[in-house]
């Protein structure tokens, strides 16, 4: 805590915000938001690297998105560089090596996939305000941002630059998987897969109603999309 103590006493614009309770990332983050308030927001909260125009271009782009489309939940999120501990270059686009390139322009994807870091994210406070009101079905905090700003109308922009260098260590628990859909890692994989779909639509469904084969299909749909 002292050396957060010092930053706070040296920058008026940093704040300590102090919790003992264990919530978990999602509902941390989510609890973090509803105590904070600004016109935007950012998540940081890793050993990512953020390039030296992230926050120029991020918020440059929401300003544009914000003139035309005032009042409404607005999302920007960015690809990324994909790096390992020392920082050399895995993939050179996040959004190819995932594949989510393939949807990341379409929003109506975000109900059945999500295309969103949260460490690319800059949303408004409208966006926010929507967020804080969590379902206890919550998987990510950033996934639950943008599930919640499409279900209410709002807009998400992706903003085709590489603006982090997204550090991959052997012990992620989270982070860039390589795609692979053959019938082999699927079955190999398929409890989790089975587990993380369960999670993903109980979230979705509690905010956007549908049924389970709409959301089955949807997901057979994004196999196929080239």
């Amino acid at each position: 805590y002292f050396l957060i103590e010092q930053y706070t006493s040296l920058y008026s614009n940093i704040h300590f915000v102090v919790d003992g309770e264990k919530r978990g990332a999602a509902n941390g983050f989510i609890w973090l938001l509803s105590h904070v308030q600004s016109e935007c927001y950012m998540f940081c909260d890793q050993d990512d690297i953020w390039l030296p125009s992230k926050i120029e271009r991020t918020y440059g782009r929401y300003v544009e998105v914000s003139k035309k489309k005032a009042n409404i939940p607005i999302v920007i999120h960015t690809d990324l560089i994909v790096v390992d501990t020392n920082l050399k270059v895995i993939a050179s686009s996040f959004w190819e090596y995932t594949r989510l390139g393939k949807i990341v322009d379409d929003q109506s994807y975000i109900k059945y996939c999500n295309s969103v870091t949260g460490c690319t994210m800059l949303f408004n406070n409208c966006a926010k305000q929507y967020g804080i009101k969590a379902s206890s079905n919550v998987v990510m905090h950033d996934s639950w941002i943008a599930i919640v700003t499409n279900a209410n109308h709002g807009t998400i922009i992706p903003l085709h630059e590489k603006l982090v260098l997204y550090r991959q260590h052997t012990s992620n628990t989270l982070g860039a998987k390589k795609y692979r859909m053959t019938l082999r890692h699927i079955l190999s994989n398929l409890r989790r897969i089975q587990n993380t779909n369960v999670a993903w639509f109980k979230m979705v469904n509690s905010i956007s109603k549908m049924t389970v084969m709409d959301y089955i299909c949807h997901k057979i749909i994004l196999l196929f999309i080239k």
